[in-house]
Order: structure tokens, then sequence, then C-alpha cells
């Protein structure tokens, strides 16, 4: 009987031990898709005369009638973060000195 109890004790570490490299497989293969094929949420400053609103979201890409801002401050496109990333992006905003926070500072000013 103390026989059938280790093995199915070692069967259980095996299926558990299986189950934990399949989480890690599928972590690991979870790559994000092309900037076009993702949902962009815009987490800077609101832009006046309704141009673009904080946490706006977007599909499919960068939306194409701000290229004029763009061209002017490139860092705006930072401020487009897959919705994905959107809890961390919004901690980085906050963070002194951080990339998104420098962007969101310069833009912070667009008129």
């Amino acid at each position: 009987m103390v026989d059938k109890i280790e093995d199915k004790s070692e069967e259980n570490k095996s299926t558990r031990k299986a189950k934990v490299v399949e989480a890690e497989q599928s972590v690991i293969g979870n790559e994000q898709p092309p900037v076009d094929d993702q949902h962009l949420v815009y987490i800077g400053p609101r832009l006046d005369k309704g141009r673009l609103r904080t946490y706006q979201i977007f599909v499919g890409g960068y939306p194409g009638h701000l290229q004029d801002l763009y061209d002017k401050y490139p860092q705006l496109k930072s401020l487009f973060v897959p919705v994905t990333q959107l809890s961390q992006a919004q901690i980085d905003v906050g963070v002194t000195g951080h990339p998104l926070n420098v962007a969101y500072k310069i833009v912070k000013d667009v008129r």
C-alpha cells in the first residue's frame, strides 16, 4: 500500500512539472503583435480642442490625424502604449526622469 502512495506522489510531481514547463513556454512564446495589430492607449495629457484625450484607445496603431504633432513632437508616440502594458506605463509616467515622464512633460505644453 505504501508503494502505491509513493507511485501516485511521483505521478503528481511529474504532472505538476509538466504543467509548469507548459506555462513557462506559453509566457516565453507570448510575443507582442506588431503595433499595427495592437490596441494602443494614450497615457499623455489631454490636448486642446479634443484632438486627444487621456486613456483614449486606438485600434490598429497610431492615429493618423496626429501626424503633424508626431513630426513636431516625436516623444508623443511614446505615450501610446499597448493595453497589456498600461499598468506599468502608468507607474513609469509618474517616475521623474523616466522616458515616459519626460515625454509627458514635453507634450503637456503642446497647444
